[in-house]
This record gives structure tokens, sequence and C-alpha cells, in this order.
């Protein structure tokens, strides 16, 4: 990256014209406007200037107003960088204002639908259209690669093109043979970070989505996470299935099982992996206050919508990016173990907590290890659905709030219960590995192109 001269910032912070990259973005407009809203917080707290009904500071509103703009022209050079006009901002401010207004208009003219449990679809279609848009943009801003060269808005700013590049270091037949056989593989460990990111990022841009919701248009826990699921990993399953088309014109997953024998063996194996063996691993870790408000919050819902979320769009955009995407990619770059341990290590990251990271890489261990015998997304979506239901179903049977204070010994009644309960687990998964280790031997997998 080239560092602006001083007599260039001005330009940087204030004409719309022109392109910069992802790097320039983050290290010269998003970073150092976030330090800037951090310190006039602290001075605020510092001068006693912070007035708490407004949830806000003297400071910090002079200066949020100073670094609107700048803020702005980041994101249209940005959004020039992928060859899109700065309009979409104001499409997506626009869209915003409306429907707010719509919102309220649907308020005032029907104001008994606040008080409902469940979320008035009405209410909720403006809501959900401005949020896609908002996370369409955003990850475009701050994410994705700009053209690769020239474009109609200038230069590329990382220099030549990737293609100027190739063809200065290769030349004849190796350079079409490197460049097919570098388009076969994606995503590397390297990129798989990138994926990660992209769904974190996803994940933290809903927040503010999430209370603008919950602000605006009352809705129940289920509701909350099916919204959450379908938004914060469908876009990035979008975006991701995206770069792994551009890259290697793979544009279809392997949703077959072409040995139907296996699916009574994956389905069982995953209930005593979730409940006798996952579960005590993730007991002998303390869990936080704030996670396990959480976890009492969602087990509070259900009803079909929270079935929805953690059985169906969970499992089913999840596999197509962890297994469908990610393991299948990396089973083409590093050895099976390599590709396996590695996803699975990815998978249990994206639950951001080290409770949930325990269950969701022993899982992903076993859903990786399927895949790579059978290249089948939907027998790992089986596994990771059956892992879920067996979690939701609890709430019918026990009182979640009672047992998250409780051992799981003690919970389980004693801690002879307890080890015969494990032994059992591990018994029945490991009969069913075997099993599936000769239904494996026995099939050819299903290798895609």
């Amino acid at each position: 990256m080239k560092i602006p001269q001083l007599a260039d910032l001005w330009t940087l912070y204030t004409s719309l014209r022109g392109r910069i990259s992802r790097k320039t973005y983050w290290l010269w407009f998003a970073l150092p406007i976030a330090v800037l809203n951090i310190l006039s917080g602290v001075l605020d707290s510092a001068l006693g200037t912070y007035v708490v009904d407004s949830e806000a500071g003297y400071v910090s509103v002079i200066m949020g107003l100073l670094v609107v703009w700048p803020g702005l022209v980041g994101m249209v050079k940005r959004l020039h960088d992928r060859d899109k006009t700065g309009k979409h901002l104001a499409a997506l401010y626009g869209s915003l204002i409306t429907a707010a207004i719509l919102v309220m208009v649907i308020i005032l003219r029907n104001p008994q639908s606040i008080s409902a449990a469940e979320i008035d679809w009405r209410m909720f279609s403006p809501m959900l259209v401005w949020s896609l848009y908002f996370m369409y943009l955003s990850i475009s801003i701050g994410f994705l690669r700009g053209t690769d060269g020239p474009n109609r808005y200038g230069p590329d700013p990382l220099g030549e093109s990737i293609g100027a590049r190739v063809d200065a270091k290769l030349s004849g037949v190796a350079a079409g043979f490197r460049t097919e056989a570098s388009n076969q593989n994606y995503p590397s460990i390297a990129q798989s970070w990138g994926i990660l990111g992209i769904m974190i990022a996803s994940a933290v841009l809903l927040i503010p989505v999430t209370l603008l919701f919950e602000i605006n248009v009352p809705m129940s826990i289920g509701t909350i996470t099916l919204v959450g699921t379908l938004i914060g990993t469908g876009v990035p399953c979008w975006i991701v299935y995206g770069i792994r088309k551009k890259k290697t014109n793979i544009d279809s997953f392997n949703l077959t099982i072409g040995n139907p024998r296996i699916i009574p063996l994956i389905i069982l194996a995953a209930i005593p992996l979730n409940l006798g063996i996952a579960g005590p691993l993730m007991d002998l870790i303390p869990m936080s206050d704030f996670f396990r408000n959480m976890m009492l919050e969602l087990g509070s819902d259900q009803g079909l919508l929270m079935f929805a979320a953690l059985v169906i769009a969970a499992p089913i955009l999840e596999e197509l990016i962890f297994r469908g995407i990610m393991l299948d990619g990396l089973l083409k770059i590093y050895s099976p173990v390599k590709a396996i341990v590695i996803s699975s290590l990815f998978f249990g990251l994206i639950h951001l907590n080290p409770w949930q990271f325990v269950g969701g890489a022993l899982v992903g261990g076993f859903m990786g290890w399927v895949y790579y015998h059978t290249r089948s997304v939907l027998a790992t979506i089986l596994i990771h659905a059956s892992f879920n239901l067996t979690a939701f179903s609890l709430g019918y049977f026990i009182d979640i709030e009672v047992i998250m204070d409780l051992p799981y010994a003690e919970v389980l009644g004693g801690m002879t219960n307890y080890i015969l309960f494990i032994a059992g687990s591990i018994l029945i998964t490991l009969t069913c590995v075997f099993f599936l280790n000769k239904e494996f031997k026995e099939s050819v997998p299903v290798l895609l192109a």
C-alpha cells in the first residue's frame, strides 16, 4: 500500500473520486474512525460531558459529525474499487428511512401488533430487505477484493492486474497449467481464515441490525434466531459460494448419498456423540454468565421457528460452507487428516466461545471423516441436524435452567451413572464408526469435478 503524503490526505478524505483497496480502507478510514470514536467516549467520561439519557456525550457527538463525510468517502471509494456506484449508499440510507416510515405507519394503524409475541410479517418485510442490503454492502466494502485492473472509476489501487503479473512470471503451457491447477484448489488454509473472517464480520454486522429489529419490531427468540441464521450465515454462504465459483468454476454441491445404508448409522452416532462425549467434555469448561444466559434464552423457546433455525437452516447453511466448500477444497491441497482437522477446528472457532468450540470441533471431525469418504454434503447435513435436534429436544424433557447449574454427573444421577453413560456413548459411537468404515470400504466415494 502506498502511504499518502500529507498534501494528499485532504483529497483522500474529502474527494468521492477514485478507488482505494481494502487495506487502505481499514488502515486509513475504518481503524482511525473507530479509534477517534473510542477516544471521544473516554474524553466524555473524563470531562463529565456524557449524557446518560441520550447515551452519548458532547465530544462524541461532535466527533461523530466530523467523521461522517470521511466515512462516506471511504465507503464510496471502496464501492468504486468494486466497480459499483456510490449511489448504493444513498439507496441504503434512503431505504432505511423508508422502512422506518413504513414501520411507524403500520404501528400507528395497528398498535396492538406491538405486544404480539410473534413478529408481524408486514412490519418484518421492509426491515428484512434493508438488513440484507446492509449486510451485502458492508461485506463488499470491507472484505471483497476490487475489480482486477482499471475500471470506470480509475486504475487498480493494487497496481497492475493479476493477469499482467501472472503473464510476467509465467509463459506458454506452463502458465496455463499452473493457473488451471491453482484455480482448482479453493480454499487454502489462509483462504479458510478469510472465510472465517467473512462469517465473523457478518455476525458482528448483524448485531446492530438485530437491535434495530428489537427496538422497532417485537419478535420471539425463535424469530430472532431464524432471521439471524438466514442472514448471518446465509449471506456469507452466498459470498463464499460466489468466490469458489469464480476461482474453480464449481457451482454445485453433492446432495446425494450413494449408499443409503449409512444414513441410520450417521444419525445414530450423532446422538451419543453429543450427549455422552461432547457434553461431558464441555462440562469441564467453566461457563460465563453471558453464555449461560444466552443458552437459557435459546432453550426457553421450543417453537417451530426455533426448530427451523437450529435443525434446518443452521445445518444446511453451515455444512455448505464448512464441508461443501472449505473441506472440499482443503482435501484437494492437503492430506485427508490435515484437511479434516483444520476444517473441524475452524468449525469450532466460528461458534466464538470455548464451550461450543469443543462440541463443534468434535462433531466437525466426525462429519469431516464422513465427508471424506462420501463427498456428500447431504450426509453431513443429516449428522449436523441430528446433533442439533438432540440438544433442541432436551427442552421438552428437562428443565434447562436447573441443569445449567448442575454438574453433568449430578444431572445423570451420580458418578456411577455418569461413567456408565459415557462408556455406553463411546461404545455406541465406536460401533457406528466401525460399521460405517465397513460400508465406506465397500462403496466408491462420489468425487466432484
